[in-house]
């Protein structure tokens, strides 16, 4: 671990004590706490993790995948009706999957542009737009609420 103290030495070592105190003085905090220890990397939870729906799941657990199914459709009955064909976990993880494989291959084109590759094989075009439309990952009815009580609420669910 890096202290303030060593940081400080250390970015001045040619400098007079004068500075050296100055520099002290200024530095009101120290990030210590941000100072990552750990070794980057794979953990022993997913070293074994072969798949990309294994990976995908690493990232967008199961209650997290509920939760933003369940609100998606309850924002699409909203707007369009009970017209609207409730989206399900599977739907949800291809479009999901589709937006990052999107994100992946053109940084600047646009999402409808893309998704006249391959992927119209995967998921029907209107069902796409209207998942892109209509995606919600908390529910907005009590979000004023829980953002008064809590000002990380929408991303601690």
């Amino acid at each position: 671990m890096i202290s303030c103290e060593s940081f400080t030495t250390a970015s001045s070592s040619t400098g007079s004590e004068d500075e050296l105190v100055r520099e002290a003085s200024d530095l009101r905090t120290c990030a210590v706490s941000t100072i990552i220890a750990s070794t980057p990397g794979l953990t022993a939870g997913n070293r074994n993790v072969y798949l990309p729906s294994a990976a995908f799941g690493l990232l967008i657990t199961d209650d997290m995948m509920h939760i933003i199914v369940g609100e998606t459709n309850r924002k699409a009955v909203l707007c369009v009706g009970e017209t609207w064909q409730h989206a399900d976990h599977t739907e949800m993880k291809a479009f999901l999957g589709l937006l990052q494989a999107g994100d992946l291959k053109k940084e600047k084109e646009a999402i409808i542009e893309i998704y006249f590759t391959v992927f119209q094989a995967i998921m029907a075009r209107n069902q796409f737009l209207q998942l892109l439309r209509h995606i919600r990952f908390d529910n907005y009815h009590i979000r004023k609420e829980r953002h008064e009580a809590d000002k990380l609420a929408p991303v601690r669910e």
